[in-house]
């Protein structure tokens, strides 16, 4: 269940284009990393770690706060009907992830992909921009 819900936030983030719900998503992301590495990894390195990601989305979000005026938060409809579609996809499938199973899951490599590909994607929308995403050009 924690592996869908990872992988929800992480389609739910190209649709988003105001920064405030982008930084709140990618807490989201860090808290359920954190958690998933504090069950297969250690508790001190994943503290450690969240410590300091915690600490570089701080510096983000002050300068998000500092550039950004008021602006209103929206989401494009159809890109919002695609994330839910994928999710009840591969929302019926269970996942058991143990580290004695050396062979991939061909559906879990599938999904992996897909995550992959819809991140791509998005990183090619923010870069194909012509303005940036927290002011207009004038």
């Amino acid at each position: 269940m924690m592996l869908l819900a990872f992988l929800f936030l992480m389609m739910l983030f190209p649709v988003l284009y105001s920064p405030m719900p982008m930084i709140m998503t990618l807490f989201l992301t860090s808290l359920m990393m954190f958690f998933s590495m504090n069950i297969f990894v250690s508790t001190w390195y994943s503290y450690i770690l969240f410590l300091v990601y915690i600490g570089g989305l701080l510096v983000l979000f002050m300068y998000v706060c500092m550039m950004s005026s008021n602006d209103k938060v929206f989401m494009k409809l159809p890109n919002l009907f695609m994330i839910f579609l994928l999710y009840i996809l591969f929302g019926n499938f269970c996942y058991n992830i143990s580290f004695e199973c050396s062979n991939m899951n061909p559906l879990f490599f599938i999904s992996l992909v897909l995550t992959l590909l819809i991140g791509f994607l998005g990183v090619l929308r923010v870069v194909g921009m012509k303005t940036t995403l927290l002011m207009n050009e004038k």
